[in-house]
Parts: structure tokens; sequence; C-alpha cells
């Protein structure tokens, strides 16, 4: 067998101290999706509280993920100030590619389409960090 990883090998899927935050934020990402879809919550501070972050955070936060895995190549504080930038980037850019489609740009179409750019980024990211060494994550 050649040294290529699997995509589902169990020992990288359940690797929680290099992938946790990934996870998390894959999960606030379900959820507020979850939210959105389901009508007696949709109307609620629950789905404001959960999509700010989705809109403003983290898919510019998967999108460094992907660029940057090692734990070493920004601190923390560019890390953030990154996600935040390419988290107004990346709805902006949702936004006018939703606003040209015959989709449309509505509140239906906008969260699952950022959403989407999130979790794609997210696959990327935890790709390339479960290629990495062990010491470099």
């Amino acid at each position: 067998m050649d040294n290529r990883r699997l995509l589902f090998d169990e020992k990288l899927l359940f690797s929680v101290g290099r992938l946790s935050d990934l996870g998390v934020a894959a999960a606030w990402t379900i959820a507020a999706l979850i939210v959105s879809a389901v009508p007696p919550l949709a109307d609620t501070l629950l789905r404001a509280v959960l999509g700010f972050p989705l809109l403003v955070f983290i898919p510019g936060y998967a999108i460094a993920a992907a660029l940057f895995p090692r734990d070493g190549d920004l601190s923390s504080g560019e890390r953030i100030a990154i996600s935040v930038g390419l988290s107004v980037m990346t709805a902006g850019f949702v936004g006018l590619v939703l606003a040209v489609t015959p989709i449309g740009l509505t509140m239906a179409s906008a969260g699952p389409a950022v959403a989407a750019v999130a979790i794609g980024s997210m696959l990327i990211g935890w790709s390339r960090r479960s290629r990495l060494p062990p010491g470099e994550s």
C-alpha cells in the first residue's frame, strides 16, 4: 500500500487536537443552517446569534485554514483579522454571484451559499492539515 492517506481514515477523522477548530466551525455552520430552515426557530434571536458568525467570521476562518494550515503560519490576532476580512469579501462575492444567477439574492439563497463556501473551505483546510506532520499542525 502506498503512502497516500484515505480521506476517511479513522485516525484522521477523529483527531480532536489537530482539527477541532474546523469541527466546531462545521457544527456551528450546520446548526445555523438548521435554525434558519426550521420555521419556529427561523424568527427567533437564535438565528441571529448563529447566523452572524456564519456571515462575518466562519467562511474567512475556513479559507484561512485552507491557505495557512500550520499553526505557526499566522498569530491568533492575524488569523482573526484575516478571517473577518475574508468573510466580508466572501459574503460580498457570494452575493454578487447570486444576484446575477437565476437563483437570485434572497435570504433563502444567501445563507446556504455562504455555508457551502465555508464547508468547502473547511474540507480543503482539513485535507491540508491532515497531510502535515504531527508537530507542524
